[in-house]
């Protein structure tokens, strides 16, 4: 057991946000939690997940959540989100979260394994290393 504020823990950045890991999977058996602060006029990439739920409550700021339709490769709007609201994204989901103000959007971000963890990400900066590598395509 453990206790930490909200805004301190141990920071990643990737070129559209960062992640500060608050409980990393490695302290866990099944999920982890991190705040995502992303800049005004920046969002993260369009992308999936295929061994995890995520549920983010959003604290902070203005955007949205777009999700796209993998048959027609098109986007479209999902919601608008804004302080006090709960998203969740079910696995395999196509999303992607933007800022729509002048402010950072901020959110706790509660990810969950159904079946564990990845083979070969054993932390979640690992994680974050490999997906960091995936999107500058290194």
């Amino acid at each position: 057991m453990f206790k930490i504020h909200a805004t301190k823990g141990r920071s990643f950045e990737f070129e559209s946000h960062i992640n500060e890991f608050l409980v990393p999977r490695e302290s866990t058996k099944s999920s982890e939690t991190f705040l995502v602060v992303i800049k005004p006029g920046k969002s993260s990439h369009m992308h999936k997940h295929s061994d995890q739920e995520q549920t983010f409550y959003i604290t902070k700021g203005s955007g949205e959540i777009w999700t796209k339709d993998a048959a027609r490769r098109a986007s479209k709007k999902f919601c608008n989100i804004k302080p006090g609201d709960l998203v969740f994204i079910p696995i395999n989901n196509w999303h992607q979260i933007r800022t729509t103000g002048k402010t950072n959007l901020e959110y706790i971000c509660f990810n969950a394994f159904p079946q564990g963890f990845p083979k070969g990400e054993k932390t979640s900066l690992a994680h974050a290393k490999n997906v960091r590598k995936m999107q500058l395509g290194k």
